[in-house]
């Protein structure tokens, strides 16, 4: 990400997390954080009293450019999957334990344009999404 090789970091522009907090239990629902390189979106829950995690959602490169492409009418859903998806996203899932969760990545997902890898996601084959 350019703001990481300036040394800077990366500081995320937009935050937004839908969630509700119940009985030790956080679960999130389309949270979104995005910065001008990057985006990352969250779906799943926090369970801190069985110190469990299930989150799953997309890693989105170039955020900003992938906005532009998700505004061409028709075109843009397609190619990027929807709203605050990209052209080419990673799925990913995290699982287990809060202390050493497991990570899984679809790499075939992530060249695939937005309607053909939530047809990968779905059922599993990408472990997010």
């Amino acid at each position: 990400a350019l703001e990481m090789l300036a040394g800077e970091g990366l500081a995320f522009e937009r935050f937004r997390a839908p969630y509700a907090y119940e009985d030790g239990r956080l679960t999130l629902d389309d949270a979104l954080a995005s910065a001008l390189s990057l985006g990352l979106t969250m779906d799943g829950t926090i369970d801190f009293r069985r110190n469990e995690v299930d989150v799953r959602g997309n890693l989105v490169p170039f955020y900003a450019l992938n906005t532009v492409v998700n505004a061409i009418p028709l075109v843009g859903d397609l190619l990027t999957g929807g709203e605050e998806e990209g052209v080419f996203a990673a799925p990913y899932r995290v699982t287990g334990s809060r202390t050493e969760p497991s990570v899984a990545v679809n790499p075939l997902a992530i060249a695939a344009p937005g309607i053909f890898r939530k047809l990968l996601t779905e059922g599993g084959l990408a472990g997010g999404g």
